[in-house]
């Protein structure tokens, strides 16, 4: 429901070891077509920051930074994003001081802990295929 109120959406695994080209050449494969990955392959970092700038100034879209270790990790992606745009991030993290960050107008969600008894069944479900009863 929400991709259909943006023109594009990426979602990068940023994880402990944040490489900013990585990042950047990820989500502008994700909000491209198919046919320009090979010219966002040969991109320079310069190069891949301008263009995400760009598009996510003047598109709407949705993008996931998933697992960003640290503060620093968001200083190294930021870049790219513009102040103002249609654009919207959403950021997970271990750590909550990254979505604390001052230049972020973050919601910080703490989701609870599973019972034992959810956990048990969140694990039979994904061992057993959904359905299946190991009683």
């Amino acid at each position: 429901m929400v991709r259909r109120h943006c023109s594009g959406f990426a979602w990068v695994f940023v994880s402990q070891e944040c490489r900013q080209k990585h990042v950047w050449r990820v989500m502008l494969q994700s909000l491209r077509p198919k046919n320009e990955e090979q010219r966002i392959l040969e991109m320079t970092v310069s190069r891949l920051q301008d263009e995400l700038f760009k598009l996510l100034e003047t598109e709407k879209c949705l993008i996931v930074l998933d697992d960003i270790w640290s503060s620093a990790a968001w200083e190294l992606i930021k870049p790219a994003f513009p102040h103002t745009s249609g654009s919207k991030v959403l950021l997970t993290s271990r750590n909550e001081g990254v979505g604390l960050h001052p230049d972020l107008k973050a919601v910080i969600f703490r989701p609870r802990c599973l019972t034992y008894e959810e956990s048990w069944e969140v694990f039979q479900k994904i061992a057993l295929f959904e359905g299946n009863d190991i009683g």
